[in-house]
């Protein structure tokens, strides 16, 4: 995917809103209290006390458009402190939060589903990493959902700098993203850098919301009994079988990394109709998953099974990012 080199999207707000407003207008109050103070105003002619209130008020509006602008430039190029950035939790408490949770995307910044935002985070992380740019793809499960402006393009760019929505927190970066209200079907998400005028992704993942577990038919045990005299379809770091329209995943011996793996699932319809809508403009869909959504360790054993879509498939391509890419075609 191309990282969008559109706008960044303006509609997503830090949870301060509340607190900035009550600061500028203590800061207007301060003003014009501090305007006033060499006369009671109803000691006053009605001239001069008309010219007062008018200096105040410009005086006033002067100061706080400076404070907004100042809060501006320090919270989007420099990167705000914690209370600016963060309302739901202290970034301490999202850190001892997601201490015991499985990366929804694994890569050079961890990436966390968390009540209806994303949460990044790199430890450590160096001067360059506050200065990261990421795009943030957000597909709905309906595209009526999106804004009109963006119904062309079949998904929402909700694309950010670090310092928009991200703290440093001792050696660790933490940046909080709120996602829309709609039903999500699927996110993407990554780090991009412009070099002379052209795009590059450093990294990306992918969190697919909309597919569900589906029905477990056979117990673990009994999934390894009928695989035990079945040449696998794809012969890998995990061997995949194809039965009764779900992919099976093995590996024996497995490790824990194994059990943590994210593995990618593509599938190609045989007629592109068969897509929803937002993911026609791609040409397949997209069913990756972390292995512990559909998968068990049995002993030694790491099974997974996965239930394919109903449509007639042409093609299935799966396998682990840098590790091993290998496919099914079925036509």
């Amino acid at each position: 995917m191309t990282a969008s080199s559109g706008g960044k999207n303006d509609d997503t707000t830090m949870p301060s809103g509340e607190a900035s407003g009550h600061r500028w207008r203590a800061l207007a109050a301060r003003c014009l209290a501090r305007v006033t103070r060499n006369g009671a105003p109803s000691a006053l002619a009605p001239r001069a006390l008309f010219i007062l209130i008018i200096k105040g008020v410009l005086v006033c509006a002067a100061a706080v458009a400076w404070y907004m602008l100042a809060r501006f430039v320090f919270l989007n190029l420099i990167g705000g402190d914690s209370d600016d950035v963060f309302g739901e939790m202290a970034p301490e408490e999202y850190l001892a939060t997601l201490e015991e949770r499985q990366p929804d995307i694994l890569s050079d910044f961890d990436v966390h589903l968390l009540d209806n935002r994303l949460i990044y985070v790199k430890d450590p992380c160096t001067q360059a990493d506050v200065d990261a740019e990421f795009f943030v793809h957000v597909y709905p499960v309906w595209p009526d959902d999106l804004p009109d402006y963006r119904r062309p393009y079949g998904f929402d760019n909700l694309s950010l700098e670090f310092g928009q929505h991200g703290v440093r927190v001792g050696e660790t970066c933490l940046a909080e993203v709120a996602l829309p209200d709609y039903e999500i079907a699927e996110i993407r998400t990554g780090q991009f850098v412009e070099v002379e005028g052209v795009y590059r992704n450093e990294w990306e993942g992918e969190i697919v919301l909309r597919v569900g577990e589906g029905e477990i038919k056979l117990t673990p045990d009994e999934y390894l009994a009928a695989l035990a005299g079945r040449q696998p379809d794809i012969r890998s770091d995990f061997d995949v079988y194809l039965l009764d329209n779900r992919l099976i995943y093995v590996k024996d011996p497995c490790t824990q990394a194994d059990a943590d793996a994210r593995l990618f699932l593509h599938v190609d319809p045989v007629s592109p109709d068969d897509l929803p809508d937002h993911r026609k403009p791609h040409g397949f869909e997209n069913f990756d998953f972390q292995f512990g959504q559909y998968g068990a360790r049995v002993g030694e054993t790491c099974l997974a099974e996965v239930a394919l879509p109903d449509y007639e498939i042409s093609e299935i391509r799966t396998g682990r990012s840098n590790v091993w890419r290998e496919s099914i075609r079925l036509e």
